[in-house]
């Protein structure tokens, strides 16, 4: 599983679950010059990565903090609704 960001000219990976030993928590994209994501440049722009490692962690609390619970957000729903939702991996 992953989380990113983009601002301006980079996008910052965070590899939340690695199954992969080859691939690091953090992974740094310049936009412009590698659109696909192929060459990892976080060694290269530490000082980038922080801060955006800092936005990242800072949407990710907005996010949370303005997520509703599964009580509130299944309340104007039929029980078929919220069945069909837990049968498509929306709820649990």
């Amino acid at each position: 599983m992953a989380t990113g960001i983009s601002s301006g000219d980079w996008r910052l990976i965070h590899n939340t679950v690695i199954p992969n030993a080859d691939r690091p928590e953090y992974e740094l994209f310049d936009r412009r010059a590698d659109p696909l994501n192929l060459q990892n440049i976080a060694a290269e722009h530490a000082d980038i990565v922080e801060q955006m490692k800092q936005e990242l962690e800072e949407w990710r609390e907005s996010a949370l903090a303005a997520r509703l619970s599964a009580v509130d957000s299944t309340a104007d729903m039929t029980p078929q609704e919220i069945e069909k939702l837990k049968s498509l991996g929306y709820l649990q």
